[in-house]
């Protein structure tokens, strides 16, 4: 095999070195050919230490040519229709692009046939080049999935899980009302900066109106 074709586990052999066509919608939505020195969103986004993410291209991204897109919590990606177009970002700080959602699947094992202590849930989704890959839900800190095309706009209320147990950094917003709710107990400085950050928070930021706890919450005043 020549010292130009790259292997790698679940993917068919290919050379590095030469151009490979890319499917309708890959480059800027265009249907078109690799060019030298073409770089994707994926590389352009982890240009953070240990090629995490820059959340300021994050940002950029997902205001822009991303913003197609919108926030789904992992544990429910089980309710996404197949075919549908999803990203992610991973419990390391890494953005992936994905592709084309196939399934959401349970195992006892790995793709190699390793087995694990406890069933956990995948998914399946089909890349540019057609490889199918798994990713496990446990290692994605959030979906990220394109929006149906729709005439009308659509209005939908944004979901907290209710905090069940509090720590010294709360993520709060305003309710209705102008009162201050704690929605998450961050563990650190840095999750709790994480967590705001994310579309999903921003949004409810803006629109006191536009969020509320998964039925069955109740809403945890900072005074309580």
């Amino acid at each position: 095999m020549s010292k130009d074709i790259v292997e790698v586990e679940g993917r068919k052999p290919f050379n590095a070195n030469k151009l490979r066509l890319a499917r309708g919608d890959h480059i800027d939505g265009q249907t078109d050919v690799r060019t030298p020195g073409y770089i994707s969103w994926q590389s352009k986004i982890n240009i953070g230490p240990g090629g995490t993410i820059d959340d300021d291209v994050l940002e950029d991204y997902l205001n822009g040519v991303g913003s197609v897109y919108e926030e789904v919590e992992p544990s429910e990606i089980d309710k996404i229709p197949s075919g549908s177009r999803i990203a992610y970002i991973t419990k390391t700080n890494k953005w992936r692009s994905a592709g084309w959602l196939s399934s959401t699947e349970v195992s006892y094992e790995d793709i190699n046939g390793n087995k694990f202590d406890k069933q956990k849930k995948y998914v399946l989704y089909k890349a540019y080049n057609n490889a199918c890959f798994p990713v496990q839900v446990e290692d994605v800190e959030m979906f990220y999935v394109m929006k149906q095309q729709t005439s009308e706009p659509i209005v939908k209320m944004i979901y907290f899980k209710q905090p069940k147990r509090k720590t010294n950094f709360p993520v709060e917003l305003k309710d209705a009302e102008g009162n201050k709710v704690v929605v998450y107990y961050a563990k650190d400085n840095f999750q709790r900066d994480k967590i705001k950050k994310l579309n999903k928070y921003k949004k409810a930021l803006q629109d006191p109106e536009g969020w509320e706890f998964e039925e069955g919450g109740q809403i945890c005043n900072i005074e309580d």
